[in-house]
């Protein structure tokens, strides 16, 4: 099966030939970054870290509290049924 260049009057450098939808022109940096005259205060760049990382912490230590001793139960059950088995 053929890909989207091989289809005759396609093109990937030429998308709009006609320029029919120049008020669509986008940069990445419009849609993915903070625009120029619009920027977030330090304010928000500093609690947004805190609270990505203190939840990712809390998570991680809720998480291990909980499913750590469970897992080790099983792995030690696990070992022990391996190290009684019989040949």
């Amino acid at each position: 099966m053929g890909t989207m260049e091989d289809t005759p009057g396609f093109s990937m450098d030429t998308r709009d030939p006609n320029n029919l939808n120049l008020h669509l022109q986008v940069l990445w940096d419009d849609i993915i970054a903070e625009p120029e005259g619009i920027q977030s205060g330090d304010c928000t760049w500093r609690t947004s870290y805190k609270c990505f990382y203190g939840t990712k912490h809390c998570c991680y230590r809720v998480l291990s509290f909980i499913l750590g001793p469970l897992l080790a139960c099983c792995l030690g059950c696990q070992f022990a049924c391996l190290a009684f088995q019989v040949r």
